[in-house]
């Protein structure tokens, strides 16, 4: 094997190696951070009314961006990592140099996709947070026989007494 293939190979292979570990890095991160913040929002919501679960809402709003925003960052840097990983083995053989910019962008890709995925599920989760404190509060409000409006919410969209 002539010595510029191995040059190539160990190149091809660090790069690799690098996407992969950060990659794991971050999606590991991500899932620490939306348990606390899924503990914190859920004790939250479960103690509050109206105004709560417009405060949970918007919370679930942000830290969907935010993880989504991450995960499109994180993918990004993985594609960058490709590109030049792929740039400095490309005097060695250009053919070499694409295939390792194409694993850093299908990394890339797929990390993007996680980030959304999971910024989507932490906006599902809290919309219905919000819902439940609010049919909570609903209902406190209709045994109580309270005078003022009923809070809208997924199951009862105009707000009704029962």
């Amino acid at each position: 094997m002539p010595q510029n293939d191995n040059f190539i190979t160990r190149g091809i292979n660090s790069a690799v190696a690098t996407a992969g570990g950060a990659a794991g890095s971050f999606v590991d991160s991500v899932g620490t951070g939306i348990s606390g913040a899924g503990r914190g929002l859920g004790t939250s919501a479960s103690n509050a009314g109206r105004g709560a679960s417009n405060s949970v809402n918007g919370y679930g709003r942000g830290a969907s961006k935010s993880v989504e925003g991450l995960g499109r960052g994180a993918g990004k840097r993985i594609n960058d990592a490709g590109r030049d990983a792929g740039n400095r083995v490309n005097g060695a053989g250009r053919g070499a140099g694409k295939g390792v910019e194409g694993i850093g962008r299908g990394v890339g890709k797929r990390v993007d996709g996680v980030g959304r995925g999971v910024g989507n599920g932490v906006t599902d989760a809290t919309r219905r947070w919000g819902d439940g404190t609010r049919e909570y509060g609903n209902g406190i409000k209709d045994r109580t026989k309270a005078e003022g409006g009923r809070s809208q919410t997924a199951r009862n969209p105009l707000g009704l007494s029962k």
